[in-house]
This record gives C-alpha cells, sequence and structure tokens, in this order.
C-alpha cells in the first residue's frame, strides 16, 4: 500500500529524512503522483533491505544518529 513518507518512517522505525535521502541516492523506489507529491511502499521497501540484509532502522547514517 503507497504511503506518504511520514507514515512510511514510523511503519519503517526511521526518520523521513532518512527515506528521502535514500530515495535521492535512487536506493529506493518512489511514485511521484504529481509535481510535489511522492509516495513509498513500506512493505517493498522492506523487501528491498531483506534482500540486502539490512533493515532501514538499522541503517542510520551520521546524520541521523546524531537526532
Amino acid at each position: 500500500m503507497l504511503t506518504n513518507v511520514r507514515t512510511a518512517a514510523e511503519n519503517l522505525g526511521c526518520s523521513q529524512s532518512h527515506i528521502r535521502r535514500m530515495i535521492k541516492q535512487r536506493a529506493w523506489p518512489v511514485y511521484r503522483l504529481g509535481p510535489g507529491a511522492i509516495r513509498v511502499d513500506p512493505e517493498e521497501i522492506r523487501a528491498l533491505t531483506r534482500v540486502r540484509g539490512n533493515y532501514p532502522s538499522v541503517e542510520l547514517t551520521n546524520h541521523d544518529r546524531q537526532r
């Protein structure tokens, strides 16, 4: 199910900025619904991180850890 970044961050246990960073790096898929509206699929992200052997809540950058 597609959700906004805020809801996905709550579901995945990471920050909104981390999700946006991963989208910007093209590491995670994003669905654009207009000029400013984006949606992500938390289940799709979980599946991708399982295949790679890491989880979004564990793979935080130093920027995320300082908060």
